[in-house]
């Protein structure tokens, strides 16, 4: 009997302290119209020209060098794709990943070794251009630090320079 009340017990106190659920990203349950991007495929006379770093905080700056920079075309979908990942971009994680009919409207480039990056020949739009600021920190809590930083920018046949942080 006594061991039966404590188990009773045990498990009303269980109840009573849960743990909240961890929100989730909201899923995107449509598909994209790829027609809305078509415009990305062709080239234009735009150039966009970014610099990407995080500052530490002991102050030390690190930069995106040799980090891969993409350019996703603005549109509904990809709109949605970004909005649903916002909380997840700075810890390098993904809720949702890239629809795989948008594979081939993204353009690519690298982040030099000063952290600064180009596209060129971008046609007018607007574009997501996302890229990776990481470093490691060493010791028993150690592990990567920084994340995935990301901007939306306006191309209009000229030159944008943005800096992502």
């Amino acid at each position: 009997m006594r061991n039966l009340l404590f188990i009773t017990a045990l498990l009303i106190g269980s109840l009573a302290c849960q743990l909240p659920e961890i929100p989730t990203a909201p899923r995107i349950n449509f598909s994209p119209d790829v027609h809305l991007y078509e415009w990305a495929l062709s080239d234009g006379s735009g150039e966009i020209a970014g610099e990407a770093f995080l500052r530490q905080r002991g102050g030390g700056v690190v930069t995106c060098a040799g980090a891969g920079v993409v350019a996703y075309p603005a549109g509904p979908w990809v709109d949605a794709w970004v909005k649903a990942n916002d909380p997840y971009w700075r810890s390098n994680m993904f809720e949702e990943e890239l629809h795989p009919d948008l594979f081939g409207y993204t353009r690519h480039t690298t982040c030099r070794n000063d952290g600064t990056f180009v596209f060129r020949n971008m046609p007018a739009g607007d574009w997501f251009i996302t890229t990776t600021v990481t470093w490691w920190i060493p010791g028993r809590y150690g592990g990567t630090e920084g994340g995935v930083l990301t901007r939306r920018v306006s191309v209009a046949n000229d030159l944008v320079e943005i800096i992502i942080n």
